[in-house]
């Protein structure tokens, strides 16, 4: 039983976990092949897992669209709204969390 105790060690320790690098043509930071100008794949399997080596937590779409200009993460943002993507994978849950309470606040206001 040694390959599940391995195997259950690397998922215990996440940073361990080691990936191979992208094929050559494809983005070094997600692994897919996009446009520099376009945002990185979220769901990509490389970038989720460096992001979390790097960062502690998943990416979010944002994250993925941080290298961007603002035309280009409007569209993106607009995109996975007609999508119907949740804010929180958009934005994070804490920025989700935030603009809800700024939307419920201003109801209050408005009526």
């Amino acid at each position: 039983m040694q390959n599940g105790r391995e195997i259950k060690e690397l998922f215990d320790e996440p940073e361990k976990i080691r990936i191979l690098s992208p094929v050559e043509g494809t983005c070094p930071e997600c692994a897919v092949r996009h446009d520099p100008k376009e945002p990185h794949y979220r769901g990509s399997l490389y970038y989720q897992m460096r992001f979390q080596q790097k960062n502690g937590r998943l990416p979010t779409w944002k994250d993925a669209m941080a290298h961007c200009i603002p035309p280009v993460q409007d569209a993106a943002v607009a995109l996975l709204r007609g999508k119907g993507i949740p804010e929180e994978e958009i934005f994070g849950e804490d920025a989700a969390r935030k603009a809800g309470r700024k939307k419920r606040k201003e109801g209050r206001r408005g009526g």
